[in-house]
């Protein structure tokens, strides 16, 4: 005998099955579980409410749903939050639910300026990358996003940007924060090596 699915179930499906539908090279699939893999981890280290972690993880596994219909990237949160919206209501979520989810979507909308620890926790999950493993990868995989083909000028704007991000939650600090300094400092010696 097949299990019922619930709700959390049918929408996390939903939002996976989106997400197969986008094919760039960085906002995709494998992004999003990245995100969702970093945001549960912070929510049990941050002591979230097993209620509050479930609305942020439904956030993060929507958060880049807008680019199906918003490939440039252009207010993709707001198409983002647009398509949860439509999702959990027709899975009849509470609008508190709703509401929260597309706040916590939108607050992942650059340049980052989260008001909540729930919105901190999804903004650092967004950018978990920036302090792991696969940080070389991914970027190369922005950059091709982004249409960007001069390297030099790249790796001075991801510099810019990376020496100005900061992690929100101490929880993220103390997990990608190192990582994300020796990716920093590897940057600075590609810029002087010439890109």
């Amino acid at each position: 005998m097949q299990k019922k699915l619930g709700k959390d179930e049918k929408i996390e499906m939903r939002a996976l099955e989106i997400m197969r539908g986008i094919n760039l090279p960085y906002h995709n699939i494998e992004h999003v579980i990245k995100v969702y893999e970093s945001a549960r981890n912070l929510c049990k280290n941050e002591g979230i409410s097993e209620a509050d972690t479930r609305l942020v993880l439904i956030a993060v596994l929507f958060h880049d749903t807008g680019f199906l219909v918003r490939p440039d990237g252009g207010n993709h949160e707001a198409a983002s939050a647009h398509i949860a919206n439509t999702s959990m209501d027709s899975l009849r979520y509470m609008d508190t639910e709703i509401i929260q989810v597309k706040k916590l979507i939108m607050a992942t909308k650059f340049p980052h300026n989260p008001k909540t620890l729930l919105e901190k926790i999804v903004c650092d999950a967004d950018l978990a990358i920036v302090g792991s493993d696969g940080f070389w990868e991914q970027n190369e995989n922005l950059r091709k996003e982004r249409g960007i083909e001069n390297i030099h000028e790249w790796i001075e704007q991801q510099l810019k940007f990376m020496e100005e991000h900061t992690y929100f939650t101490k929880s993220a600090d103390n997990v990608f924060g190192e990582k994300k300094r020796k990716h920093v400092f590897e940057m600075r010696l590609k810029l002087q090596k010439g890109g």
